[in-house]
């Protein structure tokens, strides 16, 4: 899974600079102040993330007391709200190289079953991301601008990780200078063991300034 996680970045990152390399030959300028070579752009997003594989699978635990009767408790991990700024800059029409910091939430669920009592806990956590995208726009000269981004990231929760993202969503501009994001990034992090993986859908807006 690791491997093939890596292949798959390194082949989309591959094809993205091979169509930046051409599409900066081309005399080809866009009509949208948004799109233009040398722009820079800031932003923020909001999102919520959805956690896959055995770290987010619901573990149950349990014994039988002869005065008590069964006693069990049931564990889930579970990945929340998320939020944070990005920066990107515009190399051609086509292709941008980004940066994100992001702050993720997430908790731990405990609840018991059987006994005398019920009831549970949750214990709140949070780790961040420092990730860095290669992002290749596929309608750049257009209002409504689908896209596909993937890179590297760091993810810190006490210790550092190393991971990947890839996904991609759409940008609406309904300014020449400022524009709506939406998608959703999938992230693999390689933590001891096995890798930690997740999907997070966000949605924030995009701030373009700079001479082209």
């Amino acid at each position: 899974m690791k491997k093939l996680c890596i292949w798959f970045t390194l082949i989309m990152v591959l094809v993205m600079v091979v169509s930046a390399s051409a599409a900066t030959k081309s005399t080809h300028k866009s009509s949208e102040a948004g799109f233009g070579v040398g722009k820079f752009a800031i932003g923020g997003n909001l999102g919520y993330s959805f956690g896959f594989g055995n770290a987010f699978k619901e573990y149950s635990y349990g014994f039988y007391s002869p005065s008590y009767g069964d006693w069990g408790w049931k564990i889930k991990n579970k990945l929340s709200f998320s939020f944070g700024a990005k920066f990107k800059y515009k190399i051609n029409p086509k292709f941008s190289l980004g940066g994100i910091l992001e702050y993720q939430g997430g908790s731990v669920d405990v609840t018991r079953t059987g006994g005398y009592w019920g009831g549970g806990a949750s214990s709140s956590y949070n780790f961040t991301n420092l990730l860095a995208s290669a992002i290749y726009d596929l309608t750049p000269q257009q209002k409504n601008n689908y896209y596909l981004a993937g890179g590297l990231g760091l993810y810190t929760d006490g210790g550092t990780h190393l991971g990947i993202h890839m996904g991609g969503g759409l940008e609406h501009f309904f300014q020449p200078d400022l524009s709506l994001d939406a998608g959703a990034r999938f992230h693999v992090i390689f933590t001891s063991g096995e890798t930690t993986t997740y999907i997070n859908i966000y949605a924030g807006v995009n701030y373009y300034f700079g001479g082209k």
